[in-house]
């Protein structure tokens, strides 16, 4: 990974998930369209890596509250099970 890609990582601080997601979390794998949650604001991911640690993913929507989370579309990010609010099912196939 290039010293640029490094910084684009970011680990978003999220609160607890919904059950039914986590057990739906358990079928993530590359190429599915997720929403994550962190400062308030829940975005979509698209899955490009899913590992034992969790997922990487870019962030695939704009976002507005920026300045409290420091995400912006395009983004790069690691995330857990707990990290994950939804999973588009229908983009996900």
């Amino acid at each position: 990974m290039t010293m640029s890609a490094q910084r684009k990582l970011k680990r978003p601080q999220i609160t607890s998930p919904d059950l039914e997601v986590f057990a739906r979390y358990q079928t993530v794998h590359t190429g599915m369209s997720v929403k994550v949650q962190t400062g308030g604001e829940s975005f979509w991911v698209d899955v490009t890596s899913v590992d034992r640690g969790g997922c990487v993913g870019r962030v695939d929507n704009n976002l507005i509250n920026q300045d409290l989370h420091g995400l912006d579309y395009g983004d790069v990010i690691r995330f857990e099970a707990r990290h994950v609010k939804d999973i588009d099912e229908v983009l996900s196939h």
